[in-house]
């Protein structure tokens, strides 16, 4: 597959130092982001074989060109988050290594005539086939983005004349730390990364809103992860390291790990087996009862 990079220069708006003060971002995110912008096709409709707003690379293809003080796994890390607040979109086979499909989202491209189009990323479900949207169109997008960022302005000059206004509070901090921790634990696990997807990490902030740090502190909250990882029952397994499940039913886990046949997790109709340990419980018998 020939992959080609377009010579010249790409556009880049002033506006993402928003992004990097209020915390959406950080220097890594931005610089793999830039990365990802210079390495795309840039052209509809020319000889390489790569869509345009697409280029194929990996975290290990961007750790080979970063210094010595930036890890490979900084560099994953950096993918998911971009990818989780919706600035690429990547299409990679579980199990497999080596280069995959990213398509960069809101990217500026344009056809051999010299006509400019924005990448639609939400719009796109298969990296061959892209959704373009046109600069006309794209422009008044613009309009509408930079007439929220006078409204953002003239908020700020109000918080400056009212002391009271409170301003956004900080990203809670045990998310990060307790998503390295739980990623850890399931690529251990599983010998693979997970999949995890927006309602993963949304119920995982609907969970530390609901919980205060002093409720909920990040050594019980890492210790109940690692409790669902270890457990054994068959229901639990199924639900496949899901982030999403653990955050809804993380009382369950509250006394350690469900093993097999502990009886504290029941759905469905119970197999003989379960019945007859059951019956030994209740008798306060240590074997089953036949």
């Amino acid at each position: 597959m020939q992959s080609t990079v377009s010579t010249g220069f790409y556009k880049r708006r002033r506006g993402i130092l928003e992004h990097l003060e209020n915390g959406t971002i950080g220097l890594i995110d931005l610089a793999v982001h830039d990365y990802l912008c210079l390495k795309i096709n840039a052209i509809r409709g020319s000889e390489c074989s790569i869509p345009a707003g697409v280029c194929f690379t990996s975290a290990a293809a961007i750790y080979a060109v970063c210094p010595r003080e930036v890890c490979e796994r900084t560099i994953r890390r950096s993918l998911e988050h971009l990818e989780e607040i919706g600035w690429i979109k990547r299409w990679t086979i579980p199990g497999k290594h080596g280069n995959y499909p990213i398509l960069v989202a809101r990217a500026a491209v344009h056809d051999v005539s010299g006509k400019e189009y924005r990448v639609n990323a939400d719009a796109t479900t298969d990296w061959r086939f892209p959704v373009y949207v046109s600069g006309e169109d794209w422009r008044g997008d613009v309009r509408g983005v930079s007439a929220y960022r006078e409204v953002r302005r003239e908020n700020r000059e109000e918080e400056k004349e009212n002391p009271a206004a409170k301003p956004t509070p900080p990203a809670d901090p045990r998310h990060r730390p307790f998503v390295d921790f739980a990623f850890k634990g399931y690529e251990a696990k599983h010998g693979r990364k997970p999949l995890w997807q927006g309602k993963d990490f949304s119920a995982l902030k609907a969970l530390l809103r609901a919980q205060s740090a002093e409720h909920l502190p990040l050594s019980r909250l890492t210790t109940l992860w690692r409790y669902f990882i270890d457990s054994t029952e068959a229901f639990i397994g199924k639900q496949g390291g899901s982030l999403a499940y653990f955050c809804s039913n993380i009382d369950k886990f509250s006394d350690g790990p469900l093993t097999a046949g502990s009886g504290k997790v029941n759905y469905g109709k119970p197999t003989a087996t379960d019945l007859a340990l059951r019956n030994a419980r209740t008798l306060g018998l240590d074997k089953p009862v036949n």
